[in-house]
């Protein structure tokens, strides 16, 4: 309802405000602008869905992209940097579970006999976590072929 209103020239120069200020980068990594007819115009919309339908390309994934164009392992990822973080973070929530289930006294225990249970599995869970960061890690050999520029 509200485009109706603003004139041609008024549209034409906010397309290309939009064009320029703020969708540029999207529009030179390949990204479309397809304009929208009225508000009231379903076949604009139906025009939209069919041009988005027609497309048969399919774009890699970063991890992708990674692996295959950039020659990364699986250790330099992206992807593997978000799950080490995200490790990272349950790895540090289960170890301040650990100490305050270690500190708590007889008193607050009172007759609960699962806090040793809940101990011990708080400490597998504490091993396992370190047992996936461990084959995140990048080995050492990776390091130094990157340094040095060999792939």
């Amino acid at each position: 309802m509200m485009w109706e209103r603003v004139t041609l020239e008024d549209g034409e120069k906010r397309d290309q405000e939009l064009r320029g200020e703020y969708w540029g980068k999207m529009l030179a990594d390949g990204s479309v602008i397809h304009r929208a007819g009225s508000s009231n115009d379903q076949m604009s919309a139906q025009d939209t869905i069919n041009y988005l339908l027609a497309k048969e390309v399919h774009y890699p994934l970063q991890i992708q992209r990674e692996l295959v164009k950039v020659n990364k392992s699986l250790q330099e990822t992206e992807a593997r940097r978000h799950l080490l973080h995200m490790l990272e973070a349950s790895l540090n929530l289960y170890k301040a579970k650990a100490t305050r289930l270690k500190s708590l006294t007889q008193e607050e225990l009172g007759s609960d006999w699962e806090l040793p249970k809940d101990i011990l599995e708080t400490s597998r869970k504490i091993s396992k976590i370190l047992q996936q960061i461990k084959i995140l890690k990048v080995p050492l050999t990776r390091k130094v072929q990157v340094l040095f520029g060999s792939n």
